[in-house]
């Protein structure tokens, strides 16, 4: 499939853009959960303090209703159930405003793309049938998914960082009681970065996939197109350059994935032959390659006992889409020792 060189420059910038909007939403989900923390460290060392007197006292650890009623734990839950709540709140704040730039960058940017790869085209030529109620019905869809990923964080952090805390912990310190607490309290913060990168960036593909709808009578269909390098996953080095029908979703990569999609017109005019994934990545140095691959599977690359394509598998995925990930080196044993028998 033949690229211009300037829409695969066009799709780069456009990569760039959005990933600058989803790592700027990183950015102030983790100052929020940072911030939060700081607020409930005092009260949880205070909290901790309290139940190692009480177990000293008692000259065991305390049962859990026990703990539950020292004044100083009830203030730091409430604290917490609080300070959760809101960084979860901040969290869906954060997302939406990426969801709804990314939706608007892409909008703007795919009609470009789409013409740079023909001589006589203009970008309002594609942009024409884009209809704005249909760009806010989407915004408004991947608004209501990141309220339904986000809402629960607050309560589900509060209610683990309580069942960890009347846990007996395995050494009776202060500091380290707190510090146990505050990797369980930064799940939160964990599972709101992770809705920032994946929904900022699904967002951004199926905006690509409404230009590539409205323009059917010119878009064939669309290219994975991976940002390879050393830290590319070997899924999304499998991935790269696949084909894929318009109607078809994606790229739907796995979490954080940073994959996007080339919308592909139907008759180009000119352009320039991509080298697929394989022929970049055999054009790496070594120790290049073993970063990506690792030994076992860039060995059995190297050996032809598996296939360039069999580096990837469709995932299944419980409250979430099916993704692409990268196949175990166990499963591609498995796969190599059936072929060879």
């Amino acid at each position: 499939m033949a690229l211009t060189r300037r829409s695969l420059t066009l799709l780069r910038r456009l990569r760039q853009d959005v990933g600058r909007v989803a790592d700027e939403a990183v950015a102030s989900i983790e100052q929020t959960w940072t911030s939060a923390w700081q607020q409930l460290a005092p009260a949880w060392l205070s909290a901790a303090d309290a139940a190692l007197a009480e177990a000293d006292r008692n000259s065991r650890w305390p049962a859990p209703w026990r703990i539950a009623r020292l004044p100083q734990v009830a203030s730091a839950v409430l604290r917490t159930r609080q300070g959760s709540g809101q960084a979860s709140i901040a969290s869906a704040r954060h997302v939406t405003l990426a969801t709804t730039a990314a939706i608007a960058t892409v909008v703007a940017a795919e009609p470009h793309i789409v013409a740079a790869q023909l001589r006589r085209a203009a970008a309002e030529d594609f942009a024409r049938g884009i209809q704005r109620a249909r760009v806010d019905a989407l915004t408004a869809d991947t608004r209501r998914r990141v309220t339904v990923l986000t809402r629960p964080l607050g309560a589900d952090v509060a209610r683990s960082v309580e069942q960890a805390f009347v846990r007996r912990p395995a050494d009776l310190d202060a500091a380290r009681v707190v510090a146990r607490i505050q990797v369980v309290f930064q799940q939160g913060r964990q599972r709101a970065v992770a809705a920032a990168q994946t929904e900022t960036l699904d967002a951004a593909r199926a905006a690509s996939a409404y230009v590539g709808q409205v323009n059917a009578d010119t878009v064939a269909g669309w290219q994975w197109r991976s940002d390879l390098g050393p830290r590319t996953c070997p899924a999304c080095w499998s991935m790269h350059g696949t084909l894929h029908p318009l109607r078809e979703n994606g790229p739907s990569g796995h979490v954080s994935c940073r994959c996007t999609r080339m919308l592909l017109a139907r008759d180009p005019d000119g352009g320039v032959t991509a080298p697929d994934g394989l022929a970049l990545f055999r054009r790496m140095s070594r120790p290049d390659q073993l970063t990506v691959m690792g030994p076992t599977r860039l060995q059995l690359l190297d050996d032809g006992h598996i296939g360039w394509a069999d580096l990837a598998v469709r995932q299944n995925n419980t409250g979430w889409r099916p993704s692409y990930v990268p196949r175990t080196v166990a499963d591609l044993l498995r796969l190599a020792g059936h072929r060879q028998t």
